[in-house]
């Protein structure tokens, strides 16, 4: 990943850093990677219906949901996000969302 960037912040606040790439302050982001301190569906709400409705794409990294996400329901395909997604890719173009996912899930994989 290094590589592949400029800058990493870690700005604390998810719906902060959705906006950010909403507002065209940052190119992308990447969120809940490691197994603890995953966001939650109040911090996804707001964000990406901005993230959204400013042209963003916005998509679930991998399967892993959040409680009380029902782990028998299958997650959604991206198209409506899935508010106990534990992670999240969230950039102006769909070719580095689908690049930054694909380097995401190698991660996670580890």
């Amino acid at each position: 990943l290094r590589d592949n960037v400029r800058a990493v912040r870690i700005l604390g606040s998810t719906v902060l850093n959705l906006c950010y790439v909403a507002s065209g302050r940052a190119s992308s982001m990447v969120i809940g990677l490691a197994t603890r301190d995953c966001p939650k569906p109040w911090d996804w709400c707001a964000g990406t219906l901005i993230a959204r409705e400013a042209g963003c794409v916005v998509t679930m990294v991998d399967q892993r949901r959040a409680a009380p996400g029902d782990e028998s329901q299958p997650p959604t395909d991206g198209a409506a996000f899935d508010l106990f997604s534990r992670s999240c890719v969230c950039a102006a173009s769909p070719e580095l969302a689908a690049r930054l996912k694909e380097m995401a899930n190698a991660a996670i994989a580890g």
